[in-house]
């Protein structure tokens, strides 16, 4: 990915879809995604990545889309991560007014091509991409899910039930070069 097209996406948070009519986002002809496997609402737990790479091998594997189970597995892992990380506080749990633990979702969507990963969760807070430097220990992570998806990603507002969803399209094949972003 060009360095002036990340430096643009990272200048302001945006809520609106990333991508174009192929990648089945924010377009009014966007294909349909027939085939989708999601879990129930989990809790915003340090064992929920894990949990949901599982439940991503095996859809992909029963999808026939293995191919894209490595970055897949990372954009997951990422996407959960992150929904946690923004739901808990001090690695423990965050509850809402009315003691609930804050969950999570995760949905797997495609058309037997492209992989639709969507991520929500009801915490605050968007989605910033960061600009991290050389020996930065974190920071990577929306930079290598725009590469791994080649910038098919974006994220939504939170809607009238309080869920804030994030979504990374891959596809049809792995990124061959992931470049500066695996250095």
């Amino acid at each position: 990915m060009a360095d002036d097209a990340y430096a643009a996406s990272t200048a302001t948070p945006r809520n609106v879809p990333r991508g174009n009519a192929s990648s089945g986002m924010g377009h009014p002809h966007a294909p349909a995604w027939p085939l989708s496997s999601s879990l129930p609402q989990f809790g915003a737990l340090l064992s929920a990545p894990r949990m949901a790479r599982a439940h991503l091998r095996s859809v992909l594997a029963l999808w026939g889309l293995s191919r894209l189970t490595d970055q897949a597995e990372y954009v997951v892992s990422e996407l959960v991560a992150n929904a946690v990380n923004a739901s808990t506080r001090d690695d423990k749990p965050i509850y809402d007014d009315l003691g609930h633990l804050l969950t999570v979702g995760l949905a797997l969507r495609t058309d037997t091509r492209l992989l639709r990963i969507e991520v929500w969760d009801r915490a605050d807070g968007v989605p910033i991409p960061k600009d991290a430097r050389d020996l930065a220990e974190s920071g990577r992570g929306l930079g290598l899910i725009a590469c791994f998806s080649a910038d098919r990603w974006g994220w939504t507002a939170r809607d009238q039930h309080g869920w804030k969803h994030v979504y990374a399209v891959l596809g049809p094949d792995p990124v061959q070069e992931p470049g500066q972003w695996l250095a």
